[in-house]
């Protein structure tokens, strides 16, 4: 299965029944892109063209019981995200990659390189942005993580008020109407699926990480309410080859608050075209 580069939906058909959705936009070097708890593939939007205009194949994956993958409805553990990850490398068979991981999309990333050690071959590099590498470690991470398995997400997203209001504390930073609206709109994903992922599966990644022998970039932000300075620091200390980039005044989704950021740190990554 390959995708066909227009931007058009894409499907991977997972052994467990599993329909796992995602987009190829543009031609050239691999950039892979999985966004946070939550959320869906959405989220990258402002980043998808402009590195398809700049020569890049974007691949933007909806994680299983997200957007327009199928919803789960069986307990599912953080190993289960990280072998779709190397399911979909090999059957579109992507060589090196720029992977990119948004919050838990940072951590499926770090599982993946722990626990699929035979797919690192195809992977040039990875940015974690606004990610922790022990998610349990951190009171903040922890409370958003039980928020989206209550039923508030819902409520907030039924609400034009709410969901705005919402979208608006989320960037501490000043950012366009547009962009507080592109959040408000990104639907929640169904309960049930919110609550089959056993956030408790999600381990202490950080040791692991020291064997992971690639290029690494942290991307931070200074006011993120659910991960801290401290836990972004101590993630970026994890990987044997490391850069940790703080940006001042920014929130938790920075893909949509400095999305010329996150662009910057996947070019370099990339390296010269």
């Amino acid at each position: 299965m390959t995708g066909t580069g227009d931007g058009t939906t894409q499907v991977l058909q997972r052994p467990d029944g599993m329909r796992l959705a995602y987009e190829v936009t543009g031609q050239g070097r691999p950039v892979v892109l999985l966004h946070g708890f939550g959320t869906h593939r959405g989220v990258w939007d402002p980043l998808v063209s402009q590195l398809a205009a700049l020569e890049a194949q974007v691949v933007a994956v909806d994680l299983r019981g997200h957007g327009q993958s199928s919803p789960m409805t069986e307990p599912t553990g953080i190993n289960a995200f990280a072998n779709d990850v190397a399911a979909l490398l090999d059957a579109l068979d992507l060589r090196d990659a720029v992977l990119v991981g948004h919050s838990l999309g940072g951590m499926v990333l770090q599982a993946f390189c722990q626990q699929r050690r035979e797919s690192m071959t195809r992977v040039r590099g990875m940015l974690l942005v606004n990610s922790s590498g022990n998610p349990l470690a951190s009171r903040a991470t922890r409370a958003v993580g039980v928020y989206f398995q209550t039923r508030l997400p819902d409520l907030v997203h039924r609400s034009p008020r709410l969901s705005h209001r919402f979208a608006s504390s989320s960037f501490p930073s000043k950012v366009p109407s547009s962009t507080v609206s592109a959040l408000a709109a990104l639907a929640p994903p169904p309960l049930t699926s919110r609550r089959a992922f056993l956030i408790g599966s999600v381990p202490d990644l950080n040791p692991g990480n020291a064997f992971v022998d690639l290029d690494v970039t942290v991307l931070a932000s200074t006011k993120d309410r659910a991960v801290s300075v401290h836990d972004s620091a101590t993630l970026a200390e994890s990987f044997p080859r490391s850069r940790l980039r703080m940006v001042r005044g920014t929130g938790h989704i920075l893909p949509l608050e400095m999305p010329d950021v996150v662009l910057d740190e996947v070019l370099r990554l990339l390296g010269p075209r």
